[in-house]
């Protein structure tokens, strides 16, 4: 389940260790590809041990940056434990198993806003 994260102190405490991490992006324009490719690396370094005041700065910049052009950041989290519900039996059955197949994978989405307005 995608869950909509506010800030990035929500992000990090979000961000699982050793994460392979993916981000989806709405559209190819260069400003939103850059955005994401800059999003993905930083997550990624936290994910990896990263946990320098620069570095929460940069993906709280990375949000703030996110919000000012339109979008939210969605963030869903799945691992192979939640993919298959018995894992044993499965690989009894044939599930062919790589090394490191127990990293959690983080996908992260920008998604236009919603734009609501209270009308007097």
């Amino acid at each position: 389940m995608m869950t909509i994260v506010r800030d990035g102190t929500e992000l990090i405490n979000r961000i699982e260790a050793d994460a392979v991490v993916r981000v989806l992006q709405p559209d190819t324009a260069y400003l939103t590809n850059r955005l994401c490719r800059l999003l993905r690396d930083a997550v990624h370094a936290w994910s990896h041990g990263e946990h320098s005041p620069a570095a929460r700065e940069q993906i709280e910049n990375l949000l703030l940056v996110a919000g000012s052009l339109g979008y939210q950041v969605g963030l869903e989290c799945t691992d192979v434990f939640t993919a298959v519900g018995d894992l044993d039996a499965a690989v009894q059955h044939g599930l062919a198993l790589m090394p490191h197949f127990d990293r959690p994978v983080l996908r992260l989405a920008l998604q236009p806003k919603l734009n609501v307005e209270a009308h007097a």
